[in-house]
């Protein structure tokens, strides 16, 4: 299933878009900095949830978390790592920022000059080291069963013990800190972390980890993964040693981990939802734009407009809705429907050829460790196989004596699914794949099930958006238990603002995405009434790009820190962007982190 098709049906579905022990065969700590691909093998997890219900233990399976590593153009020992993460959650990075205009090479067919791939010019190499890391069994990541071929293990799998945005965050967290062990010539260099639509809540989620690490050892956060907080506080003695053997406060982890640049994030969950649709309703919303342009009548839930299968109308449901079924895609709303999705499908297509991956690491994908199917025979993708998940009936994936709810409006979908199904229906009908998607993928000789070998049938190489992460981190064992941790609830809003006294945020706004309606992020700051005051924001527009969002705390509301009376968010607009700003406005984007940056030898 491609990212349009799962995206956007369970977008509409929810009304929102949206380690130890390291075994790698190598050293690179020994070698010169050079870019390199490989995997992190991150053993299992034992962690719990707490303090919102009756205290859950898991452990997780055995994972296989892959990433690409590019060296700074110039003295890398002396610039900042990037560490970039996509969203989903379930959809990879290999697909999205490395090959979306940010890596040494681009796959952006509409900058490739008809090529399958092609040197990027505005490389961030060219402004620090770049680490790629594909979230657990996204991408080129995947699991490791004791008998893979066991279909009852592999369903098994897909729950809490191995995804929700807890541990997703805390193995992503691991990979990081021991990518920084293993390069000592950058372990200590300051690191800024690239989250870009569901990552927004992961990197919330990363940095919260890391600048209150005590808290996630010490029983009182929901969330409790004893072995990271040790493995935190082990990199800082290293990295801070005159501090060595005791507690690093927020402030002493920032001087490393003091930066961030979120990209369309989901950040506040159902609050930004909620919010997005009132503005959608607006009459100055560009969702009436969009009508006067395709000369439809928007009828909005104000007015009437019916629910989705029978359901009440839900104003952000509604306006995506609108879109797809006039031919516009919601994650560009400028431009028809799937334009975002035909891109995704020439990549797609030319990461399973193994010359032209090869190239965009930077490595010769048959001398990776872990890749070849030699190496795989535990591994695992899919639930059932991949000719099944890619099917993908919906009826089947929400039980009927148990429908899901869309958001805060606690309103039961359909039985069966049939909301889901409407969905697919409406994708299927209104998407027409494009002819050339596969027109530079290469020779059928040199894809990587013939170089690297075949695999099984529940494994793949290469997984664009997996349907199955996704559903997990919404219906699991914890959240059924009443934990309020699904990618929609408020509490990863709270950690943002944790974080933010500490930390340098870049926050873009996107003019022609809707799955972030960007100018819904700033106001729902104003629901965590316990921590914020006020929140006041300058847009910027097409002639000033600059914008800002400060926000004013109230006098202690940050529990253990001394809360600052305000922050400011550097807001950047991009008027002609979609979901993805690195691949409709690159430059700009280069351009606006060059500068960012910069500030900070003022």
């Amino acid at each position: 299933m491609k990212k349009i098709n799962l995206l956007l049906c369970f977008m509409i579905a929810f009304s929102q878009f949206g380690l130890m022990g390291f075994t790698n065969r190598s050293n690179p700590g020994t070698e010169p900095i050079k870019s390199q691909a490989g995997y992190y093998e991150i053993e299992p997890i034992a962690f719990s949830f707490q303090n919102q219900g009756p205290k859950l233990e898991f452990t997780s399976s055995k994972a296989r978390i892959f990433y690409s590593f590019h060296p700074a153009d110039k003295m890398p020992t002396r610039k900042p790592l990037f560490v970039f993460i996509n969203g989903g959650p379930g959809c990879p990075t290999s697909d999205y920022f490395l090959a979306y205009n940010t890596s040494p090479f681009t796959m952006d067919k509409n900058r490739t000059k008809g090529k399958a791939i092609m040197e990027n010019p505005l490389s961030w190499t060219q402004m620090g080291n770049l680490l790629y890391i594909d979230a657990p069994n996204a991408g080129f990541s995947y699991s490791l069963s004791d008998d893979p071929s066991n279909p009852t293990q592999r369903q098994d799998a897909f729950d809490a013990q191995n995804f929700n945005p807890f541990i997703d965050a805390a193995q992503v967290s691991r990979v990081v800190l021991r990518f920084l062990s293993d390069h000592p010539g950058i372990e200590k260099n300051p690191v800024i972390i690239v989250g870009e639509s569901y990552a927004g809540t992961r990197v919330s989620s990363m940095i919260n980890f890391l600048l209150y690490y005590p808290s996630y050892g010490d029983g009182s956060e929901i969330y409790q993964d004893k072995t990271l907080s040790a493995e935190i506080q082990k990199h800082f003695d290293k990295v801070f040693p005159e501090n060595s053997g005791k507690p690093f406060s927020p402030a002493m982890v920032a001087r490393q981990f003091g930066r961030q640049i979120l990209i369309e994030p989901e950040l506040t969950g159902k609050y930004a939802t909620e919010i997005t649709g009132v503005m959608l309703e607006q009459k100055d919303s560009p969702i009436y734009k969009i009508a006067a342009e395709v000369k439809k009548k928007y009828v909005t839930c104000a007015e009437g407009a019916p629910g989705l299968e029978g359901m009440p109308c839900n104003p952000t449901l509604n306006a995506i809705v609108f879109l797809a079924l006039n031919g516009r895609d919601p994650y560009a709303m400028s431009k028809p429907i799937a334009w975002a999705h035909s891109i995704d499908e020439f990549i797609g297509a030319n990461l399973n050829h193994a010359p032209i991956l090869s190239q965009l690491l930077g490595q010769d994908v048959s001398t990776i460790p872990y890749f070849s199917a030699k190496d795989r025979e535990k591994a695992f993708r899919y639930q059932t196989n991949r000719a099944e998940d890619l099917k993908f009936d919906p009826t089947d994936a929400v039980p009927p004596d148990n429908p899901p709810t869309i958001n805060s409006d606690n309103v039961p979908m359909p039985k069966g699914g049939a909301a889901w199904m409407w969905c697919a229906n409406l994708v299927k009908n209104n998407i027409q794949t494009p002819a050339n998607i596969s027109s530079k993928a290469g020779a059928q000789d040199d894809t990587l099930a013939k170089v690297l070998g075949p695999l099984k049938e529940w494994d793949d190489y290469f997984v664009d958006c997996s349907h199955s992460i996704y559903y997990a981190f919404f219906f699991n064992k914890a959240t059924k238990a009443g934990y309020q941790i699904n990618p929609e609830s408020p509490i990863y809003g709270e950690m943002f603002l944790q974080n933010l006294p500490f930390v340098e945020t870049f926050l873009t706004e996107a003019a022609q995405d809707v799955m972030i309606y960007a100018p819904s992020v700033p106001p729902s700051f104003k629901k965590y009434t316990d921590i914020v005051a006020d929140v006041q924001v300058t847009h910027g527009n097409t002639k000033q790009r600059d914008g800002f969002v400060t926000i004013t705390y109230k006098p202690d509301s940050i529990k253990g820190i001394s809360t600052p009376q305000n922050r400011t968010i550097f807001f950047p607009y991009y008027g002609e962007s979609g979901h993805s700003v690195s691949l409709f406005q690159p430059e700009e984007l280069f351009t606006d982190v060059k500068e960012w940056l910069s500030w900070a030898n003022e």
